[in-house]
């Protein structure tokens, strides 16, 4: 099988999310102090560099749901009401990591209203993506 090209730069853009993930786990698991991805982190460049990576992992994935759109329509309405679900938390997600999330560790503001603010959009916005993509693929597997 020969993957389409917005399917391997999701690909590639999930794998550099997980190297991240992993580094942070596997630190703080072994040391007890956390990953210079971590927002406890005081290299606060590398945690926005890892939250671009985050948001641009999100946008690879809501492209290849965009780009397969043609795909879902023959699907039954829990996959076509999931794939939106995804969709929107997505979005929200990008453009949380992608423009908030590093102006935040930047600028280390995780004590402000924006960081408050964003905590309460994205989390909704995190549980939709798993949730919601949960409910796609045992959906499509009907």
């Amino acid at each position: 099988m020969e993957l389409a090209s917005h399917h391997g730069w999701a690909l590639a853009a999930a794998t550099a999310t997980s190297a991240i993930a992993l580094s942070d786990a596997v630190t703080h698991g072994v040391t007890g102090d956390y990953s210079p991805f971590s927002d406890d982190s005081d290299l606060q460049t590398l945690v926005a560099t890892a939250d671009v990576v985050h948001g641009l992992t999100y946008v690879a994935l809501a492209v290849v749901l965009l780009r397969e759109a043609e795909r879902f329509r023959g699907t039954n309405r829990l996959a076509r009401g999931s794939r939106w679900v995804v969709l929107v938390s997505l979005a929200v997600l990008a453009v949380g990591f992608l423009f908030l999330a590093p102006a935040i560790a930047l600028r280390d503001a995780y004590d402000s209203g924006v960081y408050t603010g964003f905590s309460v959009v994205g989390a909704p916005a995190f549980f939709g993506m798993i949730f919601g993509s949960l409910a796609l693929g045992l959906a499509v597997l009907r």
